[in-house]
């Protein structure tokens, strides 16, 4: 994961360009020194987290939301985090799965366990879902991805002990072994992708330890404010990970949909963007982050 220890960081912290490497592009930067382990799992100790500012035409209901962490000694650790702003819109639930695929397994066998996985969209509970070798990965050695949404947890849970999906279980321990996965709820900006989407920006992200409601605030703000600046990206969520035994630490989801690889590129070098993204202040609120291409 991109860390600390990274070529680019500057006084222990995320500089501009990292903060524009998350979301501006894969390309604009070297990832000497990174590795998948550089997130320790210590306890999220921040008592006061916001999910920022939604979109402010939509109805505004409080909503409590609560954020847990396992610490380096193994126990659970429980954060309080403050009122979030919900809306009559819909939230939704999105599970992403890295993995990384074992060096000696054949190319055919992971095909066959990629289609395995594809197949459990027609359950019920899955609104989505798409798994497959991701385009582009940054901050860590993962080669695949998986990622799936659902209207609620309880949708998340039928999902996950469904038959279907236990029996695919044991084909996936038997070819990947890195795994980090985070799921996350939030409310999406933007309207969904007609035909589902073709491609997508994952980001996965370990907030700073001593970050302030105010200082998560803007995070939010500015991840979910890239949907208004940039007409091209169809769909934006972002939100807390509740789902802490497999994140490495990661305690935030961030996903912006794209009805096609093509419009995810237009990101890549956009100036715009990258004229944002290096004005803002969030990078020392930022600690590590993994970010993932994905398209069909």
């Amino acid at each position: 994961m991109a860390t600390a220890g990274a070529s680019f960081l500057v006084g222990g912290f995320l500089n501009t360009k990292s903060v524009t490497t998350l979301l501006g592009g894969l390309r604009s930067c070297s990832f000497a020194g990174c590795s998948s382990s550089g997130v320790s799992q210590g306890s999220f100790r921040q008592e006061k987290l916001s999910v920022g500012r939604f979109i402010q035409e939509f109805r505004q209901v409080s909503l409590r939301v609560s954020c847990s962490a396992v610490s380096g000694d193994g126990s659970s650790t429980q954060s309080t985090m403050v009122d979030k702003t919900e809306t009559a819109q819909a939230t939704v639930v999105e599970h992403v799965v890295l993995f990384k695929v074992k060096s000696d397994v054949p190319v055919e066998k992971t095909e066959e366990v990629l289609k395995a996985l594809r197949r459990l969209k027609g359950l019920e509970s899955v609104l989505d879902l798409s798994a497959g070798k991701a385009l582009q990965i940054l901050g860590g050695d993962f080669t695949h991805v998986l990622h799936s949404r659902y209207r609620n947890k309880e949708d998340l849970r039928n999902y996950q002990q469904h038959p279907e999906h236990q029996a695919v279980l044991p084909e996936i321990s038997s070819i990947f072994d890195n795994i980090l996965a985070v799921d996350w709820e939030a409310k999406p900006a933007g309207s969904p992708v007609e035909g589902g989407h073709g491609a997508a920006r994952i980001a996965l992200i370990k907030l700073a330890d001593a970050i302030t409601e105010t200082q998560s605030t803007e995070v939010f703000d500015l991840l979910y404010g890239l949907k208004e600046k940039f007409p091209f990206i169809r769909q934006v969520t972002a939100g807390l990970n509740f789902s802490p035994a497999r994140s490495k630490g990661l305690n935030v989801g961030f996903l912006a949909l794209f009805s096609n690889v093509q419009e995810l590129e237009q990101l890549n070098g956009n100036r715009e963007l990258h004229s944002i993204l290096q004005k803002s202040k969030v990078a020392p609120f930022l600690d590590t982050f993994v970010v993932v291409d994905i398209g069909q």
